[in-house]
């Protein structure tokens, strides 16, 4: 499952994000987006593991990360 990540921090990495969501299964893969000053970073994460992925989204969105609130929801909320 993808999960989308928006409001990312500059001085947050793939790996601190990935190491975030390892948390609660699997990682196969995270791409990360360039920083904007006014919308931060965005990332795509990728959980095979729906229910995993379901329950990060469920404990990390609206988390504050390195200053800034991120906002975390399943792709298919974007792409469907």
């Amino acid at each position: 499952m993808k999960i989308i990540v928006e409001n990312i921090a500059r001085e947050i990495t793939r790996h601190i994000l990935k190491k975030y969501f390892s948390r609660y299964g699997v990682v196969e893969h995270v791409i990360l987006s360039e920083y904007n000053d006014i919308y931060g970073a965005s990332a795509i994460i990728s959980m095979p593991e729906e229910k995993q992925a379901f329950e990060a989204i469920d404990e990390l969105d609206g988390k504050i990360v390195a200053g800034r609130e991120i906002s975390v929801f399943p792709s298919s909320a974007v792409f469907n």
